[in-house]
Order: structure tokens, then C-alpha cells, then sequence
């Protein structure tokens, strides 16, 4: 029986995706996102900055890591 990601307690069903199509589908909403919505891509001084600062604490980024 598979655990629950979040709260580590036993859950009857496991995910019923592939990790394929589970990360391929994040990386579209990601992109979305970081595209049209985030403010950060826009304010960072360089790239470095962006992933360091921004992108490796990102909320939606961790949201969608649950999923893996």
C-alpha cells in the first residue's frame, strides 16, 4: 500500500499517472505561470539570480513536485 506524499499515512489508491505525463503537463503549467503571472522573471538581475532567489523557494514549483 502506497503512503501519502504529504502526510505519510497509508492511502488505498496510489496515483494513477505516468511520472511522463504528470511531469510534461507541470511543465506547461509551470511555464504558464512563470511566463504570464510571475513577477520575478522580469525583476531578477540575471538567470542566477532568478533560481537562487526565486525559483528554487517557488510555491507552485514545490506544489507540483507533490505530484511526482
Amino acid at each position: 500500500m502506497e503512503n501519502c506524499k504529504i502526510c505519510g499515512k497509508p492511502v488505498q489508491c496510489a496515483s494513477v499517472h505516468h511520472a511522463a505525463c504528470w511531469e510534461s503537463e507541470a511543465s506547461k503549467v509551470a511555464g504558464v505561470f512563470c511566463d504570464e503571472y510571475c513577477r520575478w522573471p522580469r525583476e531578477a538581475k540575471d538567470e542566477d539570480e532568478l533560481q537562487e532567489k526565486h525559483c528554487d523557494s517557488c510555491a507552485l514549483i514545490h506544489l507540483l513536485n507533490l505530484g511526482l
